[in-house]
């Protein structure tokens, strides 16, 4: 039997069903298909995610991202500006992922660690961080703005002199 769904239909029901995120900013509005081509173009060659490549275009920015994330079912949220952390907790996660999925940790009760990201919704970065440390991640969105500053002060770039 024909199908009876113009092209266009299809095409909205398959963004609907994305999980990626590039694909879920098209479906709420917030950037263009173009503008997310354009991204993924200019993500080849710089490596960085779509989300960062989208707000380095000026396509969204990083309070855009935050209210949209926010929306999301199950995502909790944190703000890191009062958070303080011990040198232990910081030691779980190199600085260079840390840099490399945007993210912080904040907390550890027993197996279950907690840590602030720019994008919870990424299960990659999230399955690195569990199989570095062991322990299973508790994801929780923060800005970008945050985040940095958090591995600003607690990863300085250069190593502190020990006494």
């Amino acid at each position: 039997m024909p199908s009876t769904q113009t092209p266009k239909s299809a095409s909205r029901r398959l963004v609907d069903a994305d999980p990626r995120i590039g694909n879920r900013l098209v479906r709420e509005g917030l950037i263009t298909s173009g503008q997310l081509a354009e991204a993924l173009a200019a993500q080849k060659s710089t490596g960085r995610k779509v989300v960062e490549t989208l707000i380095a275009l000026g396509h969204l920015t990083d309070a855009q991202f935050v209210r949209f994330l926010a929306q999301q079912p199950g995502i909790p949220s944190i703000s890191l500006e009062n958070c303080v952390v011990t040198d232990e907790l910081v030691a779980l996660i190199p600085v260079e992922c840390a840099r490399k999925h945007e993210l912080f940790p904040i907390d550890k009760m027993g197996k279950l660690l907690t840590v602030g990201m720019v994008c919870p919704l990424d299960k990659a970065a999230i399955a690195d961080i569990e199989a570095r440390t062991g322990l299973r991640v508790k994801p929780m969105l923060c800005s970008m703005a945050d985040v940095r500053r958090a591995m600003d002060k607690y990863y300085p770039l250069k190593a502190k002199p020990r006494n």
